[in-house]
């Protein structure tokens, strides 16, 4: 019983990690300090970051609300994003994040604005190619607080769009991965 208690208990933990896409996730309304990084670093783990904020999106003269979720290189640290290249295509395991200048849209963002895989779209001040469709990930919201299609972009582009400024709701978090002793330390430091 004892044996079968702790497979269980195990398996419950793994699919909350997933659930973050990680062991331990930080939110705050300030960007990440680098020090975060670096104090993850100092303790073994693997770290992201995520910024999440909503906004509208354009393709030509069609618009719609979007969850915008940029991610930087390791996203997700649990679980897998998976995508496909067509609209109600066979999806498959992602490989790394969305390149710069790509995004990764969300079927029914993509229906919304009649677009495809392949076509533009218009992040704020920044015109994106969509690469594929977004079919899963890991941390995504289920009901109200999914609304919103998502829009997978790489941090890298954020700055470009112009959609982060003073006063943008955007909601950073950073991640983190590795041995549950050394997760533990970390959050206590």
């Amino acid at each position: 019983v004892g044996f079968l208690t702790d497979r269980i208990g195990r398996a419950v933990q793994r699919q909350a990690n997933e659930i973050l896409a990680a062991d331990l996730r930080l939110q705050t309304p300030d960007p990440i300090p680098q020090e975060w990084h670096e104090l993850a670093a100092e303790y073994d783990l693997r770290s992201a970051e995520t910024h999440t904020f909503p906004s509208v999106v354009f393709a030509e003269d069609l618009s719609s609300l979007a969850t915008i979720k940029g991610v930087s290189d390791g996203y997700p640290l649990r679980g897998q994003v998976r995508v496909a290249d067509d609209l109600f295509g066979e999806q498959r395991v992602a490989e790394g994040i969305p390149s710069p200048g790509t995004v990764w849209a969300d079927g029914a963002l993509m229906a919304r604005l009649g677009v495809e895989v392949g076509d533009v779209m218009t992040v704020g001040e920044l015109d994106m190619k969509v690469a594929a469709v977004l079919t899963y990930r890991p941390d995504q919201s289920i009901g109200f607080a999914s609304l919103a299609p998502s829009l997978l972009v790489n941090t890298l582009d954020l700055p470009a769009t112009g959609l982060v400024t003073e006063g943008s709701r955007v909601r950073y978090a950073l991640l983190v991965a590795g041995n549950d002793t050394q997760v533990d330390e970390f959050y206590e430091a």
